[in-house]
């Protein structure tokens, strides 16, 4: 998987606007792994 690894962003016109970015491969299992030790049981919902 291809995600963003850092990104820069910029407040234009009001909005915050993504002007730079960092990608890296990395594999769908390392994510799931990452995602439910350290989210498991977690109630906490946040929109983005």
């Amino acid at each position: 998987m291809k995600v963003p690894v850092k990104a820069t962003y910029e407040k234009i016109n009001g909005e915050m606007v993504q002007v730079e970015a960092e990608y890296a491969e990395i594999p769908a299992e390392v994510i799931a792994e990452y995602l439910i030790k350290n989210y498991r049981g977690s109630k906490e919902v946040t929109e983005a």
